[in-house]
């Protein structure tokens, strides 16, 4: 990102929304497997329901989508039946950040996640000032720290 390395260590790229693993990219290939309902929710609001009628939306639901994305970048043409190998390579990426990390759709509970953390005495990071008409972030400020 910053151009001070030729290659990325990563060969693996995970796709989560919230807490939900969407899909996983090795190389030219990206796997689908689950779409939560709330990325379907903004697809609709975006799609023209005049022409198309929007589907009923439950819940997340399970995808099973290949693509290459030397070939098809635009994800248009899926290719899961014909490639059962990279499938397989790509789950097995899949199912070493779903223990590591975790996956709502699948219910798991990632083995490196932590709590949330609590802090005892609490302030505000902002504060108003009825004399300033903004508020000022604390944490900009060289005396708080």
């Amino acid at each position: 990102m910053l151009g001070k390395t030729d290659e990325s260590h990563r060969k693996t790229f995970f796709y989560y929304l919230t807490n939900t693993l969407e899909a996983a990219r090795v190389g030219d290939w990206k796997l689908h497997v689950a779409k939560p309902r709330v990325s379907r929710e903004s697809e609709e609001t975006e799609k023209d329901v005049s022409v198309v009628p929007a589907p009923v939306i439950d819940d997340d639901v399970e995808v099973k989508e290949l693509y290459n994305l030397r070939a098809d970048s635009s994800e248009q043409h899926n290719v899961y039946d014909q490639h059962p190998e990279v499938v397989a390579m790509i789950m097995r990426e899949i199912e070493q950040c779903r223990a590591d990390i975790g996956d709502a759709f699948t219910d798991t509970k990632g083995a490196h996640i932590r709590d949330i953390g609590k802090v005892e005495d609490t302030h505000p990071l902002t504060t108003y000032d009825e004399n300033h008409p903004y508020i000022i972030a604390m944490y900009d400020k060289n005396e708080v720290g």
